[in-house]
């Protein structure tokens, strides 16, 4: 686990009067978070950004390439398919959970900033496995491994949404790392099982899953499509439509 007092350093440094300055609305060519997150895992500027073939690798040593993606997975599909096929580098992805979330209204017009209220959203190991369901194909890979670090988080919301209040379809405007909980690692196809629910029973079905786990029916079809893919696992005909998940002895 990365050292936490470092983390929080990052994180103080991140959230500072100029990154709201011109009226609470400026642009970055890198957002915070994943800044936080580079720093955090690779504080040595030299191995940041570095060409691989035809990618840059967010941060490439000796023997790895890490890659840090703070939303979907789906736009490294074809960049961790290239380094496993293409180059000889152990791949570790870092791909943040959101298991505390903070939500303050930032005005376009006047620039004001709300007070956090705490979001009910929030994410555990059930959800971060669902994220990985665009990379099925090379989930069993020896020479891909993931790290989830588990975060306390602040989203900045621009009041611009359709709705009377403005928050109806607002746009997300940034995400400040708050603090570093916990962190997850899947380092080899066994090491799965840490994302299944401890108390998942041997048979069950999908909308039981939905229930246990308390996750919406796309990540949650997604995250079984991930545990079917690593063998954790499978799938057998049930009463009428519905098909029941068996866990491997």
């Amino acid at each position: 686990m990365p050292d936490t007092a470092n983390f929080s350093r990052l994180c103080r440094e991140a959230v500072t009067e100029p990154s709201l300055r011109d009226g609470g609305i400026n642009t970055y060519a890198e957002k915070q978070l994943h800044r936080v997150l580079k720093y955090c895992y690779e504080p040595d500027e030299t191995r940041h950004e570095q060409k691989v073939g035809r990618y840059f690798a967010d941060i490439l040593r000796e023997n790895e390439i890490v890659e840090i993606q703070t939303a979907s997975l789906y736009p490294l599909k074809a960049k961790i398919a290239y380094y496993l096929s293409e180059t000889p580098y152990q791949i570790t992805v870092v791909h943040p959970v959101y298991t505390k979330r903070w939500i303050r209204w930032l005005d376009p017009e006047d620039g004001s900033v709300s007070a956090p209220r705490r979001s009910p959203k929030k994410e555990n190991a059930v959800t971060a496995a669902a994220d990985l369901v665009y990379l099925c194909d090379h989930l069993t890979n020896p020479r891909l491994r993931f790290r989830f670090p588990m975060l306390e988080v602040e989203d900045y919301r621009l009041l611009n949404g359709r709705s009377a209040d403005r928050k109806h379809h607002s746009t997300r405007y940034e995400r400040f790392p708050v603090a570093l909980l916990d962190e997850l690692t899947v380092e080899c196809s066994a090491e799965y099982e840490a994302l299944l629910p401890a108390d998942l029973p041997a048979c069950f079905t999908g909308a039981e899953f939905m229930r246990l786990t308390r996750i919406d029916s796309r990540r949650a079809y997604a995250a079984l499509k991930v545990f079917c893919a690593v063998g954790l696992l499978f799938t057998e005909p049930g009463e009428g439509r519905a098909r029941l998940y068996r866990r491997c002895v």
